[in-house]
């Protein structure tokens, strides 16, 4: 049976980043372009809208808060497949970056066929984790009161504990069994949902440990993050109202959205998000690697 490094996968975006900041610098530059564009596009076109939804959802006014997200239903219906398109692209980069290191054009990123076939596996995992989700929380539900039938309130309630925690660890390993799709899907140039079922067999619990080790790892880089951001806005004026208005930001005017603090958190943003796509989609393309090609190319020079 093929073997894998978790800790060589868990760290593997970090070991991308390190060996290309070229890559690095320029995904954080058309990270940040977006960023402004995108935010600025927004205010402008719902900006508004999103500032009353906002206001009512604070008061706790709901019918202002329904009326606010139905103006606003447009604007997500556009926004979902330029999302999707993002993260299609995003996702066949950084697997492009680990299997065909030698297709650097553009700076890894392009537009065809890999990135529609990423798109498409996305939706058909959400599909599946959205209908294992449902049916689990039916099965959960059914349990849990025909326990509380049978036995009273303190069974249905130890009974629906059990049954709960089992449910959330059934969607786990089943997301952890189909998490090499994407990159197989890339890898073969066509599409293959339930492939990962075989290369993952075996090895759930190293594949879970290097996911949940880079995400800790993600975590702590945000947080430092932050802390610059934090630490900028606070010493602009804003004190901490400035720190809570990056979360919470006035999306009613460019002028009032683009403030100085804004502004910073806007340019970490963009190189943090860079980093974040190699965090978080490195690993699984390093697996896949390991798996499937278990003598490569060196992909990290």
């Amino acid at each position: 049976m093929a073997t894998f490094s978790a800790t060589d996968a868990a760290f593997s975006g970090f070991t991308l980043a390190r060996a290309r900041p070229r890559i690095v610098l320029i995904w954080g530059l058309l990270l940040l372009a977006m960023s402004v564009v995108t935010s600025a596009a927004t205010i402008l076109t719902v900006g508004q809208a999103m500032a009353d939804m906002q206001a009512a959802s604070q008061s706790g006014d709901q019918e202002a808060t329904l009326q606010s997200l139905g103006a606003l239903a447009p604007f997500y219906l556009v926004a979902l497949p330029l999302t999707l398109l993002y993260y299609g692209v995003a996702t066949a980069a950084v697997n492009r970056m680990v299997l065909r290191p030698d297709d650097n054009r553009n700076a890894f990123i392009q537009l065809g066929g890999d990135e529609l076939r990423m798109i498409l596996v996305m939706i058909v995992q959400w599909l599946i984790t959205v209908g294992a989700i449902f049916a689990t929380m039916m099965l959960v539900g059914i349990l849990t009161g025909v326990a509380t039938a049978a036995g009273g309130a303190v069974a249905g309630v130890i009974v629906g504990i059990i049954s709960g925690v089992s449910a959330i660890g059934l969607v786990a390993w089943l997301s952890i069994r189909l998490s090499l799709a994407l990159t197989q899907t890339f890898a073969t140039g066509r599409l293959n949902i339930f492939g990962s079922w075989a290369l993952t067999k075996g090895h759930f619990w190293p594949i879970l440990g290097a996911y949940l080790l880079a995400i800790i790892l993600l975590i702590v880089v945000f947080l430092l993050a932050f802390a610059v951001q934090a630490a900028a806005a606070i010493a602009l004026g804003g004190g901490f109202a400035g720190v809570t208005s990056l979360f919470q930001p006035d999306m009613s005017t460019l002028a009032a959205y683009f403030t100085p603090a804004m502004i910073i958190y806007i340019l970490i943003g963009g190189f943090l998000s860079a980093l974040s796509m190699m965090v978080m989609y490195g690993p699984a393309a390093t697996i896949y690697r390991q798996l499937a090609q278990p003598a490569p190319a060196e992909v990290f020079s």
